[in-house]
């Protein structure tokens, strides 16, 4: 059908309303892209490179079919093509990114790009008019080159930066938008950037960059919200937040070992970012385990960095609603504590992970190897539980650069043929059936009303 990563959107006590006054009707359907997976015009009007430009320029044995995002589904010169798809699909709210460097070429607020706010202004505009709603991405892993070589996202002092950055787009596109997510999956991107070498910056610092990279990212997306809400709230009215990634986790076996293990998995995954935003610090679970191992490993300190009081201040509460992508779902089994050895954040977490018999494999994507129902269960929320859902975006809107899949991946709506010149867009199936549901409200027989 589609990828089953989505955004799901969720109110909270601050203003979204109560959820007994509301309908079908007022859910936010649309779909997602990210500016270095679409765009292309990667030096175009401007723009610096970005930190995964380098990396798959230097080497193109880092993508699966050898190709960059030069071009992509070049979307930086079709952009109006898109929206028309959009509004024929009948989208309510499109959830993008801004390129970084494409609005500071050098990630710095020395030298700002006035073509690249030109052209998203352009862009915002031409949405409104439409009548779809933007979400913006401030950040979709495709950090500055400059900032990188810096030291990247283990360096505070991009928490400086990246509020210098915040501050210009809230500057410049806040009067039109109204949704802002800081950061997007901050686990993914240090996770497998900072945790493998296989994608950028491609460090493979898995015992302790990764847990470096999440403090910094935490701290900056906290420096980006209180710039907005200290500056730019009480004349623009948005609402901010940071978008989280994690699998569902299900206990293998009705077990109380297994039950603990798929807490402490959701811990490690949901939690690790949530628990600083939503309730204050890391999870209690995740400093216990990291501090034991990296005793135990000769280190006089923990490789999971502490807040300091002041800084679990400054993060928690930084958000204006809740954003969550969902891949897949996983059933989690207890395991005693693997054996000391080299740093990792797998052995840190300690459980094992399968996919149930009846989730099988298919030739279409990985992402696909479970089936499909994620609305379904959307729409059980919201009738049975009750829980205020805002929007959906479904990912992709588009065939696109899947990061180190390249182009071997096609997980958009719309088909892109990325042989022709043109970047030929031609509906597929499931673009037919998302436009069905947002024009009736119904998956199947079932209906939201």
């Amino acid at each position: 059908m589609f990828s089953n990563q989505f955004l799901l959107l969720l109110g909270d006590w601050r203003g979204f309303g109560d959820i007994s006054n509301r309908n079908s009707r007022d859910i936010l359907f649309g779909a997602a892209t990210a500016a270095h997976q679409i765009e292309g015009a990667w030096d175009e009007d401007g723009k610096g490179p970005s930190m995964w430009d380098k990396f798959v320029h230097d080497n193109q044995s880092r993508t699966a079919d050898g190709q960059n995002a030069n071009i992509a589904c070049d979307s930086y010169h079709k952009w109006s093509e898109d929206i028309e798809i959009m509004k024929r699909l009948g989208l309510s709210i499109h959830r993008f990114s801004i390129s970084w460097p494409r609005i500071m070429p050098n990630g710095t607020p020395n030298k700002i790009n006035q073509a690249g706010i030109d052209h998203y202004k352009t862009f915002i505009n031409a949405l409104k008019e439409a009548g779809i709603e933007p979400l913006v991405t401030m950040y979709h892993w495709d950090l500055p080159q400059y900032l990188y070589e810096l030291g990247g996202w283990l360096n505070e002092d991009i928490v400086n930066y990246f509020g210098d950055y915040a501050r210009v787009l809230f500057k410049n596109f806040g009067d039109d938008v109204k949704f802002w997510a800081t950061l997007n999956e901050p686990k993914s991107t240090c996770l497998v950037g900072y945790g493998t070498d296989t994608a950028a910056p491609g460090l493979n610092l898995v015992g302790d960059g990764v847990y470096r990279c999440a403090k910094v990212q935490l701290l900056a997306h906290a420096k980006a919200y209180h710039i907005y809400k200290d500056e730019f709230a009480a004349t623009q009215n948005g609402k901010v937040t940071l978008v989280l990634d994690t699998p569902y986790n299900e206990p293998a076996t009705n077990s109380s070992l297994d039950q603990y293990a798929a807490e402490v998995e959701n811990e490690f995954n949901l939690g690790w970012y949530a628990n600083p935003v939503y309730l204050g610090d890391w999870p209690e679970i995740m400093k216990t385990r990291v501090a034991n191992r990296s005793q135990l490993e000769g280190y006089s300190f923990s490789r999971l960095p502490a807040f300091t009081q002041e800084e679990i201040d400054y993060v928690k509460g930084t958000f204006d609603y809740f954003a969550l992508n969902i891949y897949s779902g996983t059933l989690t089994s207890y395991a005693d504590d693997f054996p000391i050895g080299e740093p990792n954040f797998y052995l840190d977490k300690g459980m094992t992970n399968t996919h149930g018999e009846d989730w099988t494999p298919s030739t279409v994507s990985w992402l696909y190897s479970y089936p499909p129902g994620y609305l379904s269960n959307l729409l059980d929320a919201i009738t049975e539980d009750q829980v205020n859902v805002i929007g959906y975006t479904l990912w992709s809107l588009l065939d696109d650069y899947e990061w180190t899949d390249g182009y071997t991946q096609k997980i958009g709506i719309v088909q892109v043929d990325f042989d022709s010149p043109n970047r030929t867009r031609t509906f597929k199936k499931s673009a037919e059936w998302y436009q069905n549901v947002i024009a009736t409200r119904c998956l199947v027989d079932e209906c939201v009303e």
